[in-house]
């Protein structure tokens, strides 16, 4: 069993045929940890920036 977020590309592009519709898979939660006033690369900034603007209008 594989997550949708995952296998949704090939199932859009007929690669895939879900053969139970009712059966869904959850990838679980991903805990992201940052420390306060930490120093981070850019590009770890950023996208912490863009996870956490994410996850508070996720509410």
């Amino acid at each position: 069993m594989l997550a949708l977020p995952d296998v949704l590309p090939d199932l859009v592009g007929d690669k895939l045929v879900r053969l139970l519709s009712e059966l869904h898979s959850d990838a679980g939660m991903i805990p992201l940890t940052t420390l306060r006033g930490g120093f981070y690369p850019g590009k770890t900034r950023v996208f912490i920036d863009f996870a956490m603007e994410d996850f508070w209008q996720l509410g």
